[in-house]
């Protein structure tokens, strides 16, 4: 944070998440972008130039260390999430996790025990967590005005071409509907009504295998 207060952010990527994270920044008050990195530096070079003071770093290890970055952002595809953010946190650098946190439960429990043995903040950035009326329809139903909740419905569809060299259908790269969109309607769930007991799903495989569509699940909260 620099003298006036500004948490001067750093990107790892240059995809279509980090542009929007990139051009909602400059809505936040006490937040600028400082800095963005990525594999291919000409990327980051012409990322940069769409947003006037942020510096092109070769590098997360080189951004992650420098005195004008406060905080990174991990807008990097799910296989890279465990990696970057052991970098952003050993440079003691909070970071924020594109979601989902990581690619699997081991990648994820990693992430945690490294920023705790570090003493360094590190969250998945599930912004549908943060939006008023999802914060008022937890008060409510925590404080018992709903009565209790027997079943919650939750539907999330996003039409995708079938493409097989696509992030989305690649399971090298993490792809998949669950990953992908699935996280929003699970995590919504915890956020409601706390750690499930059981969890029960049906799916649909796409031609590489990774799962094209959840039809449905189930998650039995105590």
């Amino acid at each position: 944070m620099n003298a006036d207060k500004i948490i001067r952010w750093g990107i790892t990527a240059t995809g279509h998440i980090a542009d929007c994270f990139a051009r909602d920044i400059w809505m936040v008050t006490g937040a600028t972008l400082g800095g963005v990195t990525s594999r291919t530096p000409e990327k980051a070079q012409d990322f940069a130039k769409r947003y006037p003071g942020t510096t092109p770093f070769s590098s997360l290890a080189e951004m992650a260390a420098s005195p004008d970055i406060d905080a990174i952002y991990v807008a990097s595809p799910h296989t890279a999430h465990l990696e970057q953010a052991r970098i952003a946190i050993a440079a003691s650098k909070p970071v924020l996790i594109e979601k989902p946190l990581a690619a699997s439960l081991d990648q994820a429990e990693a992430i945690e025990n490294a920023a705790h043995q570090a003493g360094v903040f590190a969250m998945e950035a599930l912004w549908s967590r943060f939006l008023p009326t999802m914060q008022l329809a937890r008060e409510k139903i925590r404080a018992g005005a709903l009565g209790k909740i027997r079943k919650l419905d939750a539907e999330l569809a996003w039409h995708r071409p079938y493409d097989a060299q696509s992030r989305f259908f690649d399971p090298a790269a993490g792809g998949g509907a669950l990953l992908d969109l699935g996280v929003y309607p699970v995590s919504l769930a915890r956020f409601f009504l706390g750690e499930p007991e059981t969890v029960d799903g049906n799916w649909t495989a796409a031609g590489t295998g990774v799962d094209g569509a959840m039809q449905r699940t189930i998650i039995t909260v105590g």
